[in-house]
């Protein structure tokens, strides 16, 4: 059980940073071009994030069945 739940703080986690960043990025304090291996960092997470979501809710579907 832990470990399921140390997914879940890592899922969490990538959101966080994810989201962080578009928020920064927006409101200007950060240029993403400037700091390209930051974004290029979080442009990573947010792709394995997505992708999580994505399987999860492939496999939601296949429950359901």
């Amino acid at each position: 059980m832990r470990l399921h739940n140390l997914g879940h703080l890592f899922w969490a986690f990538c959101a966080v940073v994810v989201m962080t960043f578009i928020l920064v990025a927006a409101l200007g304090a950060l240029e993403p071009g400037d700091a390209l291996p930051l974004t290029v960092a979080v442009l990573a997470l947010a792709v394995l994030w997505l992708a999580h979501a994505w399987r999860d809710l492939w496999r939601n579907e296949q429950r359901s069945r």
